[in-house]
Formats: structure tokens, sequence, C-alpha cells
């Protein structure tokens, strides 16, 4: 559509019962919504119903000290204008005026207001229509962008000030209508975010965003274990998993634990040392592939650490045997001298 398109709003004079003879209130009024550059023509004429004479009509637009005048026609004088960038059109059938139109060249967002058409009648007075002209500027293409959180994430539409509504995967989000949403726990890889900002006279909606949040990681052995002994291994995640998955040297198979994260080993032998592996699981969705490894060193048992006791030979054996038998005989020689 040609953006110097010509927007009428058409204020018609819609008196109230004409056999009470009030002619001075407007039951109604009208709105137009137009963006800033566009040509706007506001309309004033009489509905033809109504047999008054106009003798005179008068634009104004009503501002916070009072109502401004615009431009004033006059079959007599003519038409004068108060403000620069407007023109006034006389609508007419044959010489009887049936009303006006007041044309704005490229119009900005100052000139949104109420605007007052004031007819002058025979022989019923003063009678008034009034149109709203809402101008606003077009919205420009929002981003997303989100930040990370323990157990949340926020999710922000960045643009300029407007109307803002949310979508998840092209849905839209019920309720939401601020510029910040916030998101419980970790969303799946395959839900998309997008926002559109809107106002009256146009919306733009921002490309689509997978959010992912980076896990922070932690494991670690709580004592030294020797030969024999039991030893825990505890792995954390931020946020927090539903259960770790822990991979040993000793299994083919992956462990499942529990959210504390905690694995034990009872009766560690030397095959239990080596590289461990811990990767956090979510039941609904899956933050990450992230994972975090520890190295377990197994110790020998501190009763394999002393001196070996020396293991004496057969022959060894019976020297010793020999010589504690002539001991003896030495011994006995020496009691009967």
């Amino acid at each position: 559509m040609d953006s110097l398109m010509k927007m009428v709003a058409v204020a018609l004079l819609v008196l109230w019962d004409v056999a009470q003879g009030d002619f001075g209130v407007l039951d109604r009024s009208y709105s137009v919504n137009v963006t800033v550059g566009q040509r706007v023509s506001l309309s004033c004429l009489k509905e033809k119903e109504h047999d008054y004479r106009i003798s005179q009509m008068e634009w104004k637009k009503q501002e916070v000290g009072g109502e401004s005048k615009i431009a004033i026609y006059n079959p007599r004088y003519g038409t004068e204008y108060f403000w620069k960038n407007v023109s006034l059109i006389l609508e007419s059938s044959g010489e009887e005026l049936k009303g006006s139109v007041l044309h704005f060249g490229e119009v900005a967002v100052w000139n949104s207001g109420n605007y007052i058409c004031e007819l002058t009648t025979f022989p019923h007075g003063t009678v008034k229509a009034q149109t709203h002209l809402w101008v606003a500027e077009r919205v420009s293409k929002p981003s997303v962008t989100y930040t990370c959180s323990k157990d949340s994430v926020t999710l922000t539409c960045n643009g300029e000030e407007s109307d803002i509504k949310w979508s998840v995967n092209g849905r839209s989000m019920e309720g939401e209508f601020k510029k910040t949403v916030t998101v419980p726990g970790r969303p799946d890889h395959n839900v998309n975010y997008s926002c559109t900002a809107w106002n009256k006279v146009s919306e733009e909606t921002s490309d689509e965003l997978t959010i992912r949040c980076p896990v922070l990681l932690s494991i670690k052995v709580n004592q030294d274990v020797r030969e024999g002994g039991e030893v825990s291994i505890l792995c954390n995640s931020t946020p927090t998993a539903d259960q770790y998955i822990f991979r040993t040297p000793r299994s083919k198979h992956p462990v499942l634990v529990n959210a504390d994260g905690e694995f034990r080993l009872q009766e560690v032998t030397k095959d239990d040392g080596g590289l461990y592996t811990c990767q956090p699981r979510w039941t609904h969705g899956l933050c990450d592939d992230a994972n975090v490894t520890v190295q377990l060193r197994v110790l020998p048992n501190e009763g394999s650490g002393g001196v070996t006791p020396r293991v004496a030979s057969g022959t060894e054996n019976r020297l010793l045997l020999l010589a504690t038998h002539c001991w003896l005989l030495l011994y006995l020689l020496a009691l009967t001298d």
C-alpha cells in the first residue's frame, strides 16, 4: 500500500433527536490510526437528513491549555489558516455547503490528538464533531536475548517502546505481554522463542531463538582410598540434574545415580582405579551434553606397605635344626663337668 495513501476519517455530524432541538452535541467520535510520514485527511460532512445550513466552518485541536485554531472558512471572508502544512477542502452541493476535509501533509507524532470540527449553522447554531488522530512510528524488528540463572532463564525482547507479545514454537504464550519473561528450569533444545513488537499501525516479529545455557559441573573424590576400603565420588551441576550418569573403568554400561550425585564404591580393588566420567541428566529436555571427569587412584593396602618377612628354604631349616642340637649337646656336657 502506498505510504502516502489518503487516510480519510469521516466524522459525520450525527446529532441527538432533532425533535428535541438539541443540535449542539455529537453522540460519538471517530479514531484514525496512521504512521509517521503519511498524508491524512479528516472529513467533517453534514448528513443528508439534516436540513440546516452551514454559514461557517472551523477546525481546532484540543491542547493541554485549551483549543488551538487550525483553519476557518467563511463564505464572505474566505479561508484563514493558523497552521502550516494543512489545507482545507470544501465540500458542497451546488451553492450549499456540505462540510470540509482537513488535509495534512506528512504527519508527525506530535500531530496526534483530538481534532474538532465546529460548524456554525442556521437555524440551530453551533454543532461539533470530533476525530481522534493517532500517529505512531512503525515499530522496528525486535530481538530476543536471554540470561541463565541457577533455576530459570530470563528472556528479554529488545526494541523500541511498544506493546509486546511472546511466542513459543510459533504459538502465542498466553498471558505474556511484558518486555521480560521468566522460564523455569531449562527449556528443551527443540523449543524456539520469539517476540512481536506492535502498536496500532504496525508489528514486527523477531527471529526465533533457541536457549542454550552453559552447564556448570564439578566432580571430586571425597578421600584417598586404599585397596579394601570404600570411597565416594561426588558430582554436582548447575542447574541441578534429576540424575547423573557415571561411566567407570570396570563397567561397560553407564551407572545411574540419583539427584544427590554421589557414586559409592565399596571394597575397592586396584582395578577400580582409573578415569570416572559424570554427565547430568534432566527428565524434561536435555540441557547439554556436558560432562566432567576425575581420576581415581587406588593405593596399596597399608599391611602390604612394610618389610615382608623372609621365608626360609628347606636346607636352611635343616642346618638350623642341626645347630640347635649341637648347642644342646654342648650345654649338657658342660653340666656333667
